[in-house]
């Protein structure tokens, strides 16, 4: 059995297991919250307010991620096990870091003139990668509990990030065509803010590959 896996079985009470999934429910809000940035901002409504509570809980989730690597650095946890969950910690670090990315990025952008196909790919890459967030905390969730759900999820995840690259292909296609602006820094920034979204379903999966090989590593045993 995967040296994380056996030791999240043996102890489920545990204060670094309770912060992880703390640490993921964050990561998943502040996903959630860009995915309401961005519908807002498109549909031509004051976002502030949830900019706002977005780079709060990131915040709050880095915290978490600083105190659960202190009390790994002192705890009981064996060596390879303390690297798996170090490595998944940091994983979903990533995904709230590009989910907010990407909101400072289109805090940026006048996207009244962004057209309805634009606006429908954008949210369609977003809602796609809130699910890859929303499964990833369910992996998390059921670590230790249900190997062949988390197995189940992280391909569904696998699948979900698979669609994300290729809206970004039709995005950045329409994007060449469109010729949405002449001005160079802020053709950076709408790439920049295409690139985060991609980025956080990518970080998604990034994270689910950790879980997955845990668990299958568990079944073959």
């Amino acid at each position: 059995m995967s040296g994380l896996l056996e030791w999240f079985k043996s102890r489920r009470e545990s204060e670094v297991i309770r912060k992880t999934r703390e640490h993921a429910l964050k990561v998943n809000q502040v996903v959630r919250e860009t995915q309401a940035f961005i519908e807002k901002k498109l549909k031509g409504k004051s976002p502030e307010r949830t900019q706002i509570r977005t780079e709060q809980i990131e915040k709050e989730a880095d915290f978490l991620r600083r105190e659960i690597f202190s009390i790994l650095t002192t705890g009981e946890i064996d060596p390879n096990a303390r690297e798996d969950l170090m490595h998944i910690v940091k994983r979903m670090d990533d995904v709230a870091n590009n989910a907010n990315a990407s909101v400072r990025r289109m805090s940026l952008l006048n996207v009244e003139n962004f057209p309805e196909e634009l606006k429908n790919l954008v949210l369609k890459m977003m809602s796609l990668s809130l699910e890859c967030s929303d499964m990833l905390k369910e992996c998390i969730e059921k670590l230790g509990i249900s190997t062949p759900e988390v197995i189940r999820l992280t391909n569904l995840i696998e699948e979900r990030e698979h669609r994300v690259d290729l809206l970004n292909s039709e995005v950045k296609n329409f994007l060449i065509k469109a010729n949405l602006t002449t001005n160079p820094f802020e053709a950076i920034v709408i790439l920049e803010f295409i690139e985060r979204i991609e980025n956080t379903a990518d970080a998604c999966e990034d994270t689910a590959d950790i879980v997955k090989l845990m668990a299958l590593r568990e079944r073959v045993r």
